[in-house]
């Protein structure tokens, strides 16, 4: 049984639709953020990973920042903790935010960094806390809604007070794809969750990135 071979034809007018693209964009910052859904099944992480790769590869400089809300959810309730929500967002007892730690940092951005490995993508797993990245304080207590005097505390949840852009910068001038966990740390030391969204717009914002892509 004869194989077709390949129509050579075909690669050629993708590289000639892709070359003005990577004219346009190439030693320009993207930052990919991609929600934790997409990392609940490895074909598709695989698969993300491999179009981040393509990017990498023809020298536009990318950060891939992740979350992790399903799989923080699953184990939280395999070790018979509760997920809280109010108004969308998690609260972190202490309990939480050492799973937090545990998901993001250990799972998921392990993960991402082997498949990085397999396609030989020199990528190099940071969280917020790694050399003052992310700066954070701990968010106050705020009101359910307008008008009401109700308050929630969403325990340990930070806000942004800066990005540390340098620390991304070296990293990228030496040829590395950043992959970030959106886990911070005040200024004394204690652990914070930052919403995924939030940490790729204000890297985004510091490094003063071409594109914002969300996933």
């Amino acid at each position: 049984m004869m194989k077709s071979r390949p129509d050579p034809s075909i690669a050629v007018r993708a590289l000639k639709s892709a070359a003005p693209y990577i004219r346009m964009y190439k030693n320009k910052v993207f930052i990919i953020k991609a929600g934790g859904a997409v990392f609940s099944d490895e074909q598709s992480t695989r698969d993300l990973i491999e179009q981040v790769a393509i990017l990498h590869q023809v020298g536009i400089k990318t950060v891939l920042v992740h979350g992790g809300g399903p799989q923080l959810d699953r184990m939280q309730a395999a070790l018979g903790l509760d997920t809280r929500m109010v108004n969308g967002r998690r609260i972190t007892d202490q309990q939480s935010i050492d799973v937090t730690a545990m998901v993001l940092n250990g799972l998921i951005n392990t993960r991402i960094l082997a498949i990085c490995r397999e396609l030989d993508i020199e990528a190099i797993g940071l969280s917020g806390v790694d050399a003052g990245l992310i700066r954070a304080h701990k968010r106050p207590p705020v009101r359910v809604a307008e008008g009401s005097s109700e308050t929630v505390d969403y325990g340990f949840v930070g806000n942004i007070d800066s990005v540390n852009a340098g620390v991304i910068e070296k990293l990228l001038e030496n040829g590395l794809m950043p992959v970030v966990s959106p886990l911070s740390a005040d200024s004394h030391g204690t652990l914070l969750n930052i919403n995924a969204d939030t940490v790729a717009a204000a890297i985004g914002g510091a490094l003063s990135a071409e594109k914002l892509v969300l996933c």
